[in-house]
């Protein structure tokens, strides 16, 4: 039952984070100025309208802080495109409902069986690096309550704002939050120092609407990554009066980009915008950062005093190499969806050898232990193993035992070897080919 207490409290969190002008305006369309004044046959078209209100301001994704509080117009930019999703992101999507279902079912990845996706051994072993993090928190504060894939409010930086968090733990005893994210990716280094996105979540488990729960004392964010071979858990903790600062600060940001304000500011946020490749300001930041000579050529870096190579390699790093990046995975979109560029196709990538499935048992009837590396226990590769064993022997009693098998598809100049986009969305496209 819809209470006007309950309409009291929604539109409170409204006026405090939006100010007046909104919730007049929300009340105006009931020929209304105060709650009081509506009807109780109306507080159920009230609440609808209020949760239409909230929910729009969910396009301020954690995931996203870093740009929107940079960018207030990337906002509005990026809600024109359409969320697609790359082979790598579906891995990352993949490993995180395994490790959910490995949490909440207290198991380990070895003992996790998927009929949707396949689990590769450094799946296995990446995630179960997480998942004992997650549970060394648990068995460390045992009275806590925790948390696996859940979504939280984070009303505090903005009516109706939400997010999905990986893993939080709350322990009053202690007064202790943490907040932990797995990435899966091994090409990036994820920052944990001011990672907007998990401060959003670290403000929505330690507020309570506006205030920071009482009984709590501190935040400590944490990112667990061990794919790419450097530190696999970074942490960072927060005060209560340093997460308060950041949160005024995304709330400032939070107001703006949901404003009228449409600017748009280039920078290393640009980085996996969607719109990137069809902002001007994007592309004029780009093109500033190459310098020409006075005859119209590009100036030879050689020739830029130390101070102007530290500059121009920073402004490269953030803006001109993703901008590379950007034409890249722009193209590469575009192919998939069967657009005609000159030149340019789908085509394979270099297709590297591996074992069959029934390899695992003959490699250890060779060589015991010494067929698996020593950190992922998972098999040597085909080339370690001819290694020990010899290019002649090793074909003579080893070679049925392998495959050659394409890891995923570039974009190629080769028209032959050129991937349609049916038959690379059909099953036979990622295929064996017997070597």
């Amino acid at each position: 039952m819809i209470t006007k207490e309950k309409l009291i409290e929604k539109l409170t969190v409204i006026f405090k984070q939006d100010g007046k002008s909104v919730v007049e305006s929300i009340l105006k369309g009931f020929n209304a100025k105060n709650v009081s004044a509506v009807p109780v046959s109306e507080y159920e078209n009230l609440m609808n309208v209020i949760r239409k209100y909230s929910e729009k301001h969910s396009i301020l994704s954690p995931s996203r802080a870093h740009r929107w509080s940079k960018c207030a117009g990337s906002v509005k930019t990026e809600q024109a495109y359409v969320n697609t999703s790359s082979e790598a992101a579906q891995i990352g999507t993949n490993a995180h409902e395994m490790a959910d279902y490995c949490l909440k079912n207290n198991k380990d990845t070895k003992d996790y069986v998927s009929e949707e996706f396949t689990v590769t051994s450094q799946m296995r072993y990446a995630v179960q690096q997480y998942l004992d993090y997650c549970r060394s928190l648990i068995s460390q504060y045992p009275k806590a309550l925790w948390y696996s894939e859940a979504k939280i409010g984070i009303e505090a930086i903005y009516s109706g704002m939400y997010g999905t968090c990986d893993f939080f733990l709350m322990d009053e005893e202690s007064g202790r939050i943490f907040v932990v994210d797995y990435k899966n990716g091994a090409g990036v280094v994820v920052n944990i120092k001011d990672n907007k996105q998990l401060i959003c979540y670290g403000i929505g488990a330690a507020y309570k609407k506006l205030k920071f729960r009482p009984k709590y004392k501190s935040v400590t964010t944490v990112i667990v990554q061990p794919n790419t071979g450097g530190e696999t858990i970074k942490t960072q903790t927060y005060t209560k009066a340093q997460l308060e600062k950041h949160r005024k600060e995304l709330n400032k940001a939070a107001k703006i980009a949901m404003s009228e304000d449409n600017t748009l500011v280039a920078g290393k946020h640009c980085k996996w915008c969607d719109h990137a490749m069809s902002c001007s300001v994007y592309r004029q930041a780009a093109k500033d950062i190459i310098q020409f000579n006075d005859d119209g050529n590009v100036i030879a870096v050689d020739t830029l005093s130390d101070d102007e190579l530290g500059k121009l390699y920073f402004q490269a790093t953030d803006i001109l190499s993703d901008w590379i990046k950007a034409i890249y995975g722009e193209t590469f979109r575009r192919l998939e969806k069967g657009k005609a560029i000159p030149d340019l196709y789908i085509v394979p990538k270099r297709a590297n050898r591996s074992w069959v499935d029934a390899a695992e048992p003959i490699l250890v009837d060779l060589y015991g232990e010494g067929a698996f590396k020593l950190v992922e226990k998972e098999l040597k590769s085909p080339a370690q193993i001819e290694q020990l064993l010899g290019k002649k022997d090793f074909a003579e009693t080893l070679s049925d035992y392998t495959q050659k098998k394409s890891s995923g598809f570039k974009i190629g100049t080769d028209k032959e070897k050129a991937i349609s986009v049916e038959s690379r969305s059909a099953k036979t496209a990622f295929g064996v080919i017997k070597s």
